[in-house]
């Protein structure tokens, strides 16, 4: 059976939770977002298309859980478009 953390440590703990990311999350945050991006660019039904990629989730709301969070991207449409392919 685990111990149980003090008072001490588990204000310590939720502490580090809610510090923005360091710069290896931020790392991992952009470099999910240049990837997403790079997935987009190379449809050419999305050529000139208005779209936004951002992060989405934890990360930009100082939230997550340092090494156990994943990595949230919105990928927003700001037009509307039809294609026939």
């Amino acid at each position: 059976m685990a111990r149980q953390l003090t008072t001490y440590e588990r204000l310590a703990l939720i502490s580090k939770w809610k510090s923005p990311p360091g710069p290896s999350q931020e790392r991992r945050l952009k470099r999910a977002e240049n990837m997403v991006r790079a997935a987009i660019d190379q449809h050419a039904a999305f050529h000139g298309v208005n779209i936004h990629v951002e992060a989405k989730g934890s990360y930009p709301n100082n939230t997550n859980v340092r090494g156990d969070s994943d990595v949230d991207i919105k990928v927003q449409l700001n037009e509307c478009f039809y294609y026939d392919g």
